[in-house]
């Protein structure tokens, strides 16, 4: 989401804020540990898409950020602030029921 948020215009500072407030608001979190979560904060969000746009092995994780930067390319337009904002929080509010 943070990919095609930046594709979008928004600005990578305002892009993050995005997520991470939707992350929060879901309570979304990342694995620490056997037993532990912790919350994700920009310098992690900032990892993971570093990593996903320099990895070259297969995985679900590079593939799902593939189709989201080739899908991008099929819009003509992009989508107000808002609309992106809303849209990223439908994925995150997606990924709580999911169980992440």
């Amino acid at each position: 989401m943070l990919e095609l948020l930046i594709q979008w215009g928004v600005n990578k500072a305002e892009a993050v804020k995005v997520i991470l407030r939707s992350l929060k608001k879901y309570d979304v979190r990342c694995a620490e540990g056997k037993n532990r979560s912790a919350p994700i904060d920009a310098d992690q969000l900032a990892r993971w898409r570093y990593e996903l746009r320099e990895m070259t092995k297969p995985s679900p994780a590079k593939r799902i950020f593939d189709d989201i930067v080739r899908g991008r390319q099929q819009f003509q337009s992009h989508p107000t602030p808002q609309q992106a904002s809303d849209l990223a929080d439908e994925c995150i509010r997606g990924l709580y029921h999911e169980g992440f």
